[in-house]
């Protein structure tokens, strides 16, 4: 393409293939999408973020072939490490920051890493100068990092690999590095590992070069014919590095005691238990449990069978170990939780302590807790305690508790969280109750009741609040739903504003749906997901590509990423942006009716913006970063603690003394800033209230607290409010810091383009 003098300005993983070439089924890499190639060179910021150049703009204000090259720069780098270069703290927009890219050594398979630190440091330069200067360069440095010497076996490899054992580590076992690449989706770490391969597997290992191929092979058969293959296919297992047991490995434990003395009636119970036959839940009744079993018992002899097991397996020292450290593990997290969760969240935390679990184990592991509450019940009783306590009522899901009253807490937050959304929706579905609301109501519910310090916590109570609901689910954002809140809405509010040039695969959509809203049912597959999206009016129309995928309608296929335009453009009339536009017509609304707006102003326009809309619109001005250090300032002073330890303590890890010190002073210092907020609305006059600067709150995860009520639809406000949000590289629409907002509606976000403020500045300035 650079020959050719073809820019392709989207370069990107999801834009790149591998062709199998029919006749010698060579592969050869394909890019996919030219569409960004017939973009304006002007059009700087038409690309994808993390792989468009963050550095173009000022003196760059043209689209180069050295932005071209970082984007493959920014490829090579995922390919290598797995994830996209970072800069300073992963969120700001690297063209601000003064860090460069973090690249580290140990990021790379040691055989090149020091090789490929130069070359990215290079390859990745915020300054353009500094990058290699043509492809061809580019190219040659990177192959220069595979240098033979890397990547071919060295000269005592023979010797290695002929001392080898079947513990010796692959790495010092005379292969190559290229091998050991190869070799890496195995998961093998030791020559035994690589023995209890099958070798047919050996002979497909898709996207080796032959030479490599052949390496392993030949090694794999030298050591067989050797050490000897395992004695059973699949009896000798990878060597892990983690050595914990998964549960399969537990419920083996279990059951092997369980069967003990050709026991099969006890057996058969834990067999049921844990789901490996049967159709009973987890957390059956001792009758169903009983009814189940091949042989049926009554239930007081299934209980009886259950006390037995737990004696039985408090007797052998493995399965003692075992089960006292599942139950230390669910004992901490109920502590975590408040002292009363729901067996889901249980057992979702104890499939995430298991590194190896999969989905289909969820099953398998809420029979192991349903083995650990039982044996909290066995030793609370050898006490004389009551232990945990557990209860279940007709459609609701199983309660677990270390005290029998936090049961009845939960239920009362189910029910006020069914009170909270019909008072929102009344017939509807599709209103929400956001966190700073919802939690609110709920800490109301426990009025002066000694609960554990997390039920304090709003996030804790709108979640446990919505798994004893009827009506609610809780979103991510630990917003209340309703249950029955409609596919376009769910999808509304997860994709508030899409950036211009932003395309989404279906699977995308109903991905980030699911993320936002987990307890409403999938969104459809397409076509049915083509109406969805429709109904949602979130600007995206499906393409039939290529390369197939969501759009933005107002961008034609061929200038994906930007507005469309005519051939020939006229200067719009400064007046008629200004005082009709879109955007004038958003804020007046907004102001005749003293809502709630975050209005999202490109970086390089954000100091202009609060001069405009104080002079078109009266706005009232809060700094919100210069309102909470002054807070915090005053506080310092009344503490004896000079601002300079302050500011230093800013540098600490969070959980060092200073750090945690200033974290305390900060909590003390942002009711200032909502009594700051809360007073200048109550001011006379109906000019909107326009907050700067929130990027200190985001900061200390305070935007919530501070302005989560305003942004509820329901509350009340004297006069508007608006916060200006910069739209940088890395942060478009509705977010701070990386942070996304947690708003009601789509429409509490406006985008204000520079056309409107410079539209705006020109008439001010012309009727001055």
């Amino acid at each position: 393409m650079t020959g050719q003098s073809v820019n392709h300005r989207d370069i990107k993983p999801s834009n790149l293939g591998v062709l199998e070439n029919r006749g010698n089924r060579e592969k050869h890499l394909v890019l996919f999408d030219f569409s960004l190639s017939k973009a304006a060179a002007s059009a700087t910021q038409a690309g994808t973020p993390p792989y468009l150049d963050p550095f173009l703009g000022g003196k760059r204000d043209r689209f180069d072939s050295a932005a071209e090259r970082y984007s493959a720069a920014v490829v090579l780098f995922e390919m290598a490490t797995g994830h996209t270069p970072v800069y300073g703290d992963g969120l700001s927009d690297p063209a601000v920051l003064k860090e460069k890219a973090a690249i580290e050594a140990s990021d790379f398979d040691p055989a090149v890493g020091p090789r490929l630190v130069p070359f990215f440091r290079k390859a990745l330069a915020s300054d353009a100068k500094r990058r290699h200067d043509t492809a061809a360069d580019m190219l040659r440095a990177w192959k220069e990092c595979f240098a033979a010497t890397v990547t071919t076996v060295t000269e005592d490899a023979d010797d290695l690999a002929a001392a080898a054992t079947a513990e010796t580590p692959l790495v010092r076992s005379g292969l190559s590095a290229r091998a050991l690449s190869a070799l890496e989706p195995f998961g093998v770490q030791t020559v035994g590992d690589l023995l209890a391969v099958n070798p047919a597997r050996l002979s497909r290992l898709s996207g080796t070069a032959e030479a490599t191929r052949r390496q392993i092979k030949q090694r794999a058969a030298e050591w067989r014919r050797r050490l000897g293959a395992p004695k059973r296919p699949g009896s000798w297992k990878p060597v892990r590095p983690d050595t914990q047991p998964g549960p399969q490995d537990i419920a083996k434990q279990l059951l092997d005691v369980a069967r003990a003395g050709r026991n099969t009636t006890r057996a058969s119970l834990v067999s049921h238990i844990l789901g490996i036959v049967g159709t009973a839940d987890a957390f059956a009744t001792q009758g169903l449990l009983a009814a189940s079993l091949v042989e049926p018992v009554t239930a007081a002899r299934a209980n009886q069978l259950l006390a037995d097991l737990q004696e039985a397996w408090a007797e052998d020292a493995g399965t003692l170990t075992t089960l006292k450290e599942l139950h230390d593990k669910v004992a901490a997290r109920l502590t975590e939780l408040g002292g009363v969760a729901t067996a889901q969240e249980l057992t979702t935390f104890l499939v995430g302590e298991f590194p190896d679990a999969s989905a289909d184990e969820s099953r398998l592991v809420e029979g192991l807790l349903r083995l650990t509450v039982n044996r909290d019940r066995a030793v609370a009783r050898g006490g004389g305690d009551p232990g945990w306590t557990t209860r279940r009522r007709e459609g609701q899901p199983l309660l677990v508790a270390d005290d029998p009253i936090l049961l009845d807490v939960a239920e009362s937050l189910g029910q006020a969280a069914d009170r909270l959304i019909a008072g929102v929706n009344g017939d509807g579905h599709d209103a929400l109750v956001p966190e700073a609301r919802a939690g609110e109501s709920l800490i109301g519910v426990l009025g002066r009741a000694v609960v554990p310090e997390p039920l304090r916590d709003a996030a804790r109570l709108v979640q446990l609040a919505a798994t004893t609901s009827r009506r609610c689910g809780a979103s991510a954002t630990n917003d209340l739903h309703d249950l029955d809140l409609s596919p376009a809405r769910a999808l509304a509010l997860t994709l508030p504003a899409v950036a211009a040039g932003q395309s989404l695969d279906p699977a995308e959509i109903r991905d980030r749906v699911r993320a936002r809203f987990p307890a409403l049912p999938p969104l459809p597959e397409r076509p049915n997901l083509d109406r969805v999206v429709e109904d949602a009016n979130v600007g995206l129309i499906w393409d039939e590509g290529p390369p197939r995928r969501y759009r933005p309608i107002q961008a034609t296929r061929d200038t994906t990423g930007l507005a469309t335009r005519h051939v020939t453009v006229l200067a719009p009339d400064p007046a008629e942006v200004a005082l009709h536009g879109a955007v004038a017509h958003r804020l007046a609304e907004s102001r005749a009716k003293r809502s709630f707006l975050v209005l999202g102003v490109q970086a390089t326009h954000v100091d202009h913006a609060p001069g405009v809309l104080v002079e078109s619109y009266g706005a009232d001005v809060i700094d919100l970063s210069e309102t909470l250090i002054e807070a915090m300032r005053r506080l310092a002073a009344a503490r004896g603690l000079p601002w300079p330890a302050a500011l230093n303590a800013d540098a600490e890890p969070a959980a060092s003394r200073p750090g945690q010190g200033l974290r305390s002073l900060v909590t003390a210092a942002l009711p200032a800033v909502t009594d700051a907020i809360a007073a200048a609305l109550a001011l006379p006059g109906d000019a909107p209230l326009l907050l700067t600067e929130p990027a200190l709150l985001a900061r200390y995860d305070a935007v919530k607290q501070i302005l989560g009520p305003w942004l509820d639809l329901a509350t009340s406000r004297p006069r508007a409010l608006w916060l200006v949000v910069p739209q940088l590289h890395a942060n478009h629409g509705a977010v701070v810091n990386g942070r996304p907002l947690p708003l009601a509606a789509p429409g509490q976000f406006v985008r204000v383009d520079r056309d409107w403020l410079d539209a705006r500045r020109t008439l001010e300035g012309s009727t001055a």
